[in-house]
């Protein structure tokens, strides 16, 4: 058994380097990313308190509190910024840490 640990200052509650876990939960309140893209790794964003802004192959779209938002294989992808009492979690399926291309801007 494997159990998030929520009081944690690391990104990742769940599905660290080195789990058995199929699925990564994170949380972030300062967006810190690369334009990238993932082969198989479906990213879920979900804003529970503030403002996002994420560029999704090339289009920006703005997510408010409550929003949620899928990112599938192949799409390239970076959040950009964020409110200053941004609070969002972050959900990949499945469980790959590899699966990461960052991509030249």
């Amino acid at each position: 058994m494997e159990i998030a640990n929520i009081q944690s200052n690391k990104k990742w509650l769940l599905g660290v380097e080195g789990s058995r876990s199929p699925i990564e939960i994170g949380h972030f309140e300062i967006p810190n990313d690369q334009y990238h893209y993932h082969e198989k790794v479906y990213e879920y964003y979900i804003v529970y308190v503030g403002e996002l802004t994420i560029v999704i192959d090339g289009k920006e779209t703005v997510l408010n509190t409550g929003s949620i938002c899928c990112v599938e294989p192949f799409e390239k992808h970076e959040v950009i910024s964020g409110s200053k009492d941004l609070k969002c979690f972050l959900l990949k399926f499945p469980h790959l840490p590899d699966d990461k291309i960052i991509v030249s801007v």
